[in-house]
């Protein structure tokens, strides 16, 4: 991923690529966390299969993406995804228990570090498909459908949940927009800034060689001065 020009500084690597790195690096904890609390969730109801199975097919997935496409930013929209797919696998290893659907909230507040509001785009998708899917076979009477601990859920329950849910992802990419957009403010603040010394410091060295240009003059004036008087 190449980084634009005004978002370098003399010196450094880019903003850009810090942030990235970065938050790589606090991913790849999240990710062993997520993964560690499907293990810890599979004893409850014997979800074992799906832990490893899901969990480790979903690491896969975010890992090989990430060194197969090294110049690109596409795994970080694998992420997305696969923190979502961590969210349905809670969501399932605890047969509906209402406090795991909190963990697609925590995901789309991690993904707010990248400093890229696309990246809400694919976890609402999966979300959004996650929840409808769900909940209409659960209302069927499809067995082995986990989406909530009650029997059924009613449309009104459905859209409150989804609009509360769209609040907080809107939310959470507003607030990566605005860091973004933020920090490019504050990089080109720093590089005026940085012109502004170097001006400050060409003018300096100007005036100081003005004033060394005069010295010599007035020196050599005098020198001429009593050169003339010395000849008469």
């Amino acid at each position: 991923m190449k980084t634009p020009a005004s978002e370098r500084l003399p010196g450094t690597i880019s903003f850009a690529q810090q942030i990235k790195e970065r938050s790589d690096k606090l991913m790849n904890y999240f990710l062993i966390c997520f993964f560690i609390s499907g293990l810890i969730l599979a004893p409850v109801y014997d979800t074992w299969l799906i832990a490893i199975g899901v969990g480790g097919f979903s690491l896969f997935a975010y890992y090989y993406t990430k060194a197969a496409f090294p110049d690109s930013n596409l795994y970080q929209y694998v992420l997305s995804t696969v923190l979502g797919v961590f969210m349905a696998q809670g969501i399932y290893q605890m047969h509906g228990l209402f406090e795991m659907h909190f963990a697609a909230f925590i995901a789309s507040a991690i993904l707010i570090t990248y400093q890229n509001w696309k990246l809400q785009i694919p976890l609402v998708l999966f979300v959004l498909i996650h929840h409808a899917g769900l909940s209409y076979l659960q209302n069927a009477g499809v067995p082995g459908v986990y989406f909530t601990e009650l029997g059924s859920v009613e449309l009104r329950t459905f859209i409150i949940h989804v609009v509360l849910a769209g609040i907080i992802f809107f939310t959470c990419g507003l607030w990566a927009y605005l860091l973004k957009k933020y920090s490019k403010i504050q990089i080109t603040q720093t590089r005026e800034m940085e012109r502004l010394e170097r001006e400050t410091q060409l003018h300096k060295e100007r005036v100081l060689n003005e004033e060394a240009l005069k010295v010599a003059y007035q020196k050599a004036e005098q020198a001429r001065e009593d050169a003339d008087a010395a000849n008469k």
